[in-house]
């Protein structure tokens, strides 16, 4: 769909996290299309191409086994693409705003990282978890602690700054080279 291809090319992060909604969303329809796609007020071509981008991402999550819970391939990879963008940012002497940001708010992804159970694929994963998780707290209108938001801010701003960073390594990729 237009708004995952918009997302993908100027928020990675918000990407992510739309891409996490769309998972959910289609286990809660128990994979009907026609529950979800009620829902919106389109054309033809429009209906037919959207029936189309949600249908291929059901394919994708029962051939990934990932219907019942976790998360698709695809998405995981970029995770795991920024998380090496995390470490090289991490060992960048002109990137030590981003090094002091990642000091500050480790002890934070130490407590949340150990809520995960190790299901967590790195730290990048762990801060997104931690967002996601927040965000479903609030749409159930449960009780979270200001302790728990006030880290949870921090790692929007931390995958704020790595977003901007993936975005711009796709514009100068010379940039993020370690010698």
């Amino acid at each position: 769909m237009q708004k995952a291809a918009q997302l993908r090319k100027t928020n990675i992060a918000e990407y992510i996290l739309y891409f996490w909604q769309i998972e959910d969303l289609l286990r809660a329809a128990e994979f009907d299309l026609s529950k979800i796609l009620s829902r919106y007020n389109l054309t033809d071509s429009e209906l037919r191409e959207t029936e189309l981008w949600y249908d291929n991402i059901v394919q994708m999550m029962r051939m990934e086994h990932v219907t019942a819970n976790g998360h698709l391939q695809i998405i995981k990879n970029i995770i795991i693409d920024l998380n090496d963008l995390h470490l090289t940012l991490l060992r960048m002497p002109a990137e030590y705003n981003y090094a002091e940001l990642y000091s500050e708010i480790l002890p934070h992804t130490n407590v949340f990282e150990s809520k995960l159970n190790q299901t967590a694929l790195n730290t990048v994963d762990v801060w997104f978890h931690a967002l996601y998780t927040t965000v479903l707290l609030k749409m159930q209108k449960k009780e979270i602690s200001e302790e728990t938001l006030d880290a949870v801010a921090k790692f929007g701003k931390i995958l704020s700054r790595l977003t901007k960073a993936y975005h711009h390594r796709e514009k100068e990729p010379d940039y993020y080279l370690l010698d």
